[in-house]
Parts: C-alpha cells; sequence; structure tokens
C-alpha cells in the first residue's frame, strides 16, 4: 500500500564516503539539540507566567515541543500516508498519555504546582509526534513500528518482552538511587505508580527514539554509510534522552554532568535506542516502562 524505503540500502555504503556533508547534517543534529537544550536556562523566567511553565519547566519539555512541530511537518509533508489507521494509533497514544498524566491528580490531588491543563497538553504533542512519524515511517522504514501497521498482537508482544528483560535493569537502577543517594524504598499504590510510569515510559520514547530516531536515521542515510548513520541515530538518542535528565547538574558542574550523562546512555539509553531499532518501538516502551515502573512503586 505504502512505498518502503529498505533501511539497508542507503547511497553511502562505506567508511570511505564519509564527506564533509555528511559530518555537517550529523553536526547539525547536535548543534540544534544543544541549542534548544541551552535556551532552557534563559527562558527560565518564562516558567513564571500563566501557560508556560507546561513547555519551560525543563529542556526536555522544550525538547517534546520542538519535535512537536517536526510531527506536525511530517505529517503535513507525508500526508499521503495519514489515514484512519494512524489516527486511531495516535488517539491511542494520546490517550494513554493523558491517562498516565491525569493519574497523579488521582493518585496525590490537585498539585498546585502542575498545572491543570498538562494532561491534555502532552496528549496532543503526542499525537502529533505519533501520527508525523508513522507518515515518516510509511515512506522510509527505518524503524518498526507494530501499532501504525494495525499489529496489536505484535505490539503486545513487544511490549511485554521490553518490559521482562528490563525486570534486571531496573532492579539495578533501584539499588543504584538507593546506594547512591541514601534514598529509603517504601511500598506505594502499585496500580497508580505503575500507570504513571507508562508517560515517561511512551512519552520519551515516541519523542527520542520513534520520531527523532526515524527522522535522524532517514537523513543521515542519504549522507553516511549505514554503520555510521545508524551507530549515530542510537548514540544521539541514547544521550540526548539521559541529557535531559540532568539539567540543573548542567548548569552546577558541567564535567560531573557530562560523565552522568555517559553513564546513563550506557545503562538505559542505548539498551532502549537498541531495542527500538533492532526490535521495534513497543519494545523500547516496555522497556522503559518497567524501569519507572519499579522505581515509582518503591517511592524513589
Amino acid at each position: 500500500m505504502f512505498e518502503r524505503y529498505d533501511r539497508n540500502v542507503n547511497r553511502a555504503s562505506d567508511i570511505k564516503d564519509i564527506n564533509i556533508k555528511g559530518i555537517a547534517v550529523l553536526s547539525a543534529f547536535i548543534v540544534l539539540f544543544i541549542a534548544i537544550y541551552a535556551l532552557w536556562y534563559p527562558l527560565a523566567v518564562l516558567r513564571n507566567y500563566p501557560y508556560s511553565s507546561i513547555f519551560f519547566y525543563s529542556p526536555n519539555q522544550m525538547i517534546y515541543l520542538a519535535l512537536s512541530v517536526t510531527g506536525i511537518w511530517a505529517a503535513f509533508k507525508y500526508r499521503k500516508n495519514i489515514d484512519s489507521m494512524c489516527i486511531i494509533v495516535g488517539l491511542l497514544f494520546a490517550s494513554l498519555i493523558w491517562v498516565s498524566t491525569q493519574a497523579k491528580y488521582w493518585y496525590n490531588g490537585w498539585i498546585s504546582s502542575i498545572p491543570y491543563y498538562e494532561p491534555t497538553v502532552y496528549a496532543v504533542m503526542a499525537f502529533v509526534m505519533v501520527t508525523g512519524a508513522i507518515g515518516l515511517l510509511r515512506s522510509h522504514k527505518v524503524l518498526n513500528f507494530n501499532m501504525s501497521e494495525g499489529n496489536a498482537a505484535g505490539a503486545l508482544k513487544g511490549f511485554l518482552f521490553g518490559a521482562l528483560i528490563g525486570i534486571p535493569i531496573a532492579i539495578m537502577n533501584v539499588l543504584m538511587i538507593i546506594c547512591v543517594n541514601g534514598d529509603t524504598a517504601a511500598v506505594q499504590n502499585i496500580f497508580y505508580q505503575a500507570l504513571q510510569a507508562l508517560r515517561p515510559g511512551i512519552m520519551e520514547e515516541v519523542a527520542y527514539r520513534l520520531i527523532f530516531f526515524a527522522i535522524s536515521l532517514t537523513v543521515l542515510l542519504k549522507y553516511l554509510p549505514k554503520n555510521v548513520a545508524v551507530l549515530s541515530s542510537i548514540f544521539m538518542a541514547a544521550a540526548f534522552h539521559a541529557a535531559i535528565h540532568v539539567p540543573e547538574l548542567f548548569a552546577q558542574n558541567i564535567v560531573a554532568a557530562m560523565v552522568m550523562t555517559i553513564v546513563m546512555s550506557v545503562l538505559f539509553g542505548l539498551p532502549m535506542a537498541i531495542l527500538a531499532y533492532k526490535k521495534d518501538i513497543e519494545t523500547a516502551i516496555g522497556f522503559h516502562w518497567v524501569i519507572d515502573a519499579l522505581r515509582f512503586s518503591l517511592g524513589i
């Protein structure tokens, strides 16, 4: 039905094919991310204004906003690929984000520091990122996304498999937090915490391992050898995702922040990015979800 793009074929086929243009394109991705990330600091004052904290609370929100705009662009560019299935999948992911974000209100009660409109804004951003990514993937099949093809069984299987293999990493993560931060585990309402864990599990994977990964790999495959393009996209998806967790540390100690970003990339980001590329997006979501679900359930 849709034109397929073989991710195993690209214009550049050997390491010697690396050229200045390819390096420039790769550098552009990195510089653009750093620019958006760094922009958060001077714009932090905007967090005091109504309806702005949803975007300026952290670099992560600003990246979400940028990728949402990218999703709108992709949906328009590949609008011929957008059908009812695409809309349904987008609405499904948006609904999951809305419910998982709303869950903290249901469990904790209304929190004055969190905007009441937050669930809806996140749901809209998830919708445009997912639909834009599906439109792109239907022309450039660089990643596997079972739900975009109506394969609900494959999506569920991938999610459960990702959650299963993520359990050891989830346990290690909890032990690291307890040892490093001295936190004390206290069992919370497991249902609500598992539900809340869907938000980072889905939202961060949709942002960094779905639409960003798909766009970066599609573009880089035109200018760089396949292995270089794939590895570059994997490392960017891992490092960018890790970096958004330590914005305050970057402001205080850039060396420590870089070290922490590398450690988090290796332990968490790389496995998720590799799973997204080698398996499918749903597997990466399951892997991510179980890590946060266990941590949230233990109150750390």
